[in-house]
């Protein structure tokens, strides 16, 4: 079996395609500014970005390591992962709070599925 390896730097992969498994690595958006809602949604584009580039979609998420800066964002960020996951999609999930460094206050890593491969 193959791996595929996108955006590759000497330190890892933004994504690693293994048969019909893709591992994102951590996402963040420091440059979007210091809110969790603007990290995030930036983000989510940047995943989105990576899932269509694999061949995959929201609906195929199955595991989602979440790294927050400030527990005091936690409620925040459940209303914006709620909108932005598809509704009977969700995948399992963790979501701690983390030392973060710079002025990241959000990182996102995903496991998916791949149903189709990528365009």
């Amino acid at each position: 079996m193959s791996i595929e390896r996108l955006d590759t730097v000497p330190r890892w992969s933004e994504a690693v395609v293994f048969g019909d498994l893709v591992f994102i690595a951590g996402q963040t958006a420091a440059e979007a500014g210091p809110t969790i809602q603007a990290q995030s949604k930036a983000v989510f584009t940047k995943i989105d970005d990576l899932l269509a580039r694999t061949g995959t979609a929201r609906t195929d998420l199955l595991k989602a390591d979440i790294f927050i800066a400030s527990e005091s964002d936690r409620h925040a960020f459940n209303d914006l992962w709620a909108s932005w996951v598809p509704s009977g999609a969700a995948p399992a999930r963790q979501c701690v709070r983390a030392d973060l460094p710079n002025a990241i206050v959000v990182e996102i890593s995903l496991v998916v599925g791949r149903r189709t491969p990528p365009s």
